[in-house]
């Protein structure tokens, strides 16, 4: 299903709208020695991980832009979140305070550094059909994307390092309106990049 969904963003139908080829300002100096196949360190379970990232220029589209990215694995699929969407990253040791009556995609709430931070599973909300009954008691650790202003932690297996892409690496996925929280495909990974904020509108929580 998300198989299919990527496959065809990468080889777009005979309607797809033409790829634009507009002009590139000079990139923004960001760093770029990063090995995008090696596993990033494991952050510890207290200590958050900063994001920094670059900033556009003014009038500049996004889609003709380097972007940074952070890529994760959930449930054996690869996903990406952009460095600007994210706050932090901690491990989690899967303890978590359950609330009654929430949507099956919550997995509960935790506490860290006085903030109430809501724990999503994102194969729940969009990828159910990878969801497995032996997947909640399965061994390994977990980490928490933080974002949304720290107040959502997006549950995954497994980060990778940080990873500068140009904008001949990514497909743009503006027509795809049932699915708003895929901002675009990487295409060499086939890599889902998600849309954060589409994402928090997607659990009606923009404003939560």
């Amino acid at each position: 299903m998300l198989q299919a969904f990527l496959s065809d963003l990468i080889e777009p139908t005979a309607e797809a709208a033409p790829e634009r080829h507009e002009s590139q300002s000079e990139s923004p100096a960001i760093e770029t020695n990063y090995e995008s196949r090696t596993p990033a360190p494991r952050p510890d379970s207290t200590t958050e991980v900063a994001c920094p990232v670059a900033s556009l220029s003014a009038g500049e589209s996004a889609e003709n832009q380097p972007i940074q990215v952070l890529r994760f694995k959930l449930r054996g699929v690869e996903l990406a979140i952009p460095l600007s969407s994210l706050d932090s990253i901690l491990r989690w040791d899967r303890q978590a305070s359950v609330l009654p009556g929430q949507p099956c995609w919550q997995r509960g709430v935790k506490l860290q550094q006085n903030r109430l931070i809501r724990l999503v599973d994102l194969a729940a909300l969009i990828m159910p059909e990878r969801l497995e009954p032996e997947y909640a008691q399965a061994d390994g650790e977990r980490y928490l994307l933080i974002v949304g202003g720290a107040r959502f932690g997006l549950i995954c297996d497994q980060i990778m390092r940080p990873q500068l892409l140009n904008a001949e690496d990514v497909r743009w996925s503006g027509r795809y309106r049932y699915r708003p929280w895929a901002k675009a495909v990487l295409k060499r990974e086939l890599a889902v990049l998600l849309d954060v904020d589409a994402l928090l509108r997607e659990m009606g929580m923009e404003n939560a």
